[in-house]
């Protein structure tokens, strides 16, 4: 159930949605600019979000191929380039550099006809892509720290809280495009397979599940919205060890390998776990994914990555199921939310300092929905 505080952010959020695309409609001369598709013969896709966050732009590929049949570009961070490595709609990655005049620089060379400006939908990506003579630039309101939101040809205005993936559908919705039948577009290659078997055999790890138990940020706040309590992580580790005699892998990065030293400190069967957060690249940790027996892991990029490739996994869900839940397109998952006790204030921080509406999803529900997961071939 929405607080009083979460209307409250979530009207005045709206407010400036509204009033910086007032100020673009009215002030900004690139709306007049006629888009003429049978131009388009090259496309950057700028994105400069997180592992799940540029998952969920994935789906806007096979259209635009399917209308432009256009190459195909993204600029992303250096660490996000494993996302889209293998995917066949790309034909090369640019990273994203920390120099405005760099960027241009890079851009400026490719000679693109339409940019794509997921995030930051910002005044300057916006510029970055105008000075870099990309004559078609379409965006979305992404936040007003750098001021208004100017020189777009073409921006989305979304009041509505929904899935990402519809966010970003909504992008290409303004020049009449869509995806009728969306889904993360990930794809591991052989090498990447055959190496996971090899860090499996090293293991000595035959029957495995997988704990995620979150983000770095879980070092950085005192309360931290996603984090199910590592007390619980330990409970449910020690019940699949005991009952389907899994070996239990927890994930992470190098920043949350601390995380995974507590919950093991918590569990009776040390022996069957291992730590191998910080250890595995994003490939890596996707590679393992679809051989689990099960995954239990809260809103992270890991649970996007999951979903892609459709291994089993018990997702549970906080303060933002709505917008980032999984986007399930088969019955390998299994999403677990307390909406009466969720306030959907979207904060990776929870201003009540009670993290309720993660505490609401007890032991006893993850291990059901384990357990579901389990009987299925």
């Amino acid at each position: 159930m929405l607080s009083l505080a979460s209307k409250l952010d979530f009207e005045f959020r709206s407010l400036l949605t509204m009033a910086d695309y007032l100020a673009w409609l009215f002030l900004d001369p690139s709306k007049f600019t006629i888009i003429r598709k049978e131009k388009i013969k090259k496309i950057l896709i700028f994105h400069l979000g997180a592992i799940g966050e540029v998952l969920a732009s994935t789906p806007l590929l096979p259209i635009l191929k399917e209308e432009f049949n256009a190459e195909i570009q993204y600029m992303v961070p250096e660490s996000k380039k494993e996302i889209l490595e293998n995917n066949p709609y790309i034909s090369k990655i640019l990273i994203h550099q920390d120099d405005f005049w760099k960027n241009i620089e890079t851009l400026k060379k490719e000679k693109y006809d339409l940019a794509l400006v997921i995030h930051p939908s910002s005044l300057k990506t916006a510029l970055t892509c105008l000075f870099a003579g990309i004559k078609y630039r379409i965006g979305g309101f992404r936040g007003m720290k750098d001021g208004v939101n100017l020189f777009f040809t073409r921006r989305m205005l979304d009041l509505r809280k929904r899935h990402a993936i519809q966010s970003n559908l909504d992008i290409i919705r303004t020049i009449g495009l869509d995806n009728k039948n969306p889904k993360f577009e990930f794809y591991l290659s052989k090498e990447d397979l055959e190496k996971a078997q090899k860090l499996l055999k090293k293991l000595n790890v035959k029957d495995y599940a997988i704990i995620h138990p979150g983000s770095s940020s879980y070092t950085t706040l005192k309360y931290p919205s996603r984090l199910w309590p590592p007390e619980r992580f330990a409970e449910v580790a020690d019940y699949l060890i005991k009952k389907h005699n899994l070996k239990i892998l927890i994930t992470g990065s190098p920043d949350e390998k601390s995380i995974g030293d507590d919950i093991i400190k918590l569990i009776k069967n040390k022996d069957k776990v291992i730590n191998i957060a910080g250890k595995l690249s994003i490939r890596e940790t996707a590679s393992i994914l679809p051989k689990s027996k099960v995954l239990v892991v809260p809103s992270t990029g890991v649970a996007h990555l999951a979903t892609a490739l459709n291994a089993k996994m018990v997702h549970l869900s906080g303060p933002d199921g709505h917008h980032w839940h999984p986007w399930i397109t088969g019955d390998n998952c299994i999403a677990l939310q307390h909406n009466e006790v969720c306030t959907g204030c979207e904060k990776v921080y929870c201003r009540k300092k009670t993290i309720e509406c993660m505490k609401a999803i007890t032991v006893s529900e993850v291990i059901n929905a384990a357990e579901s997961l389990l009987k299925k071939k």
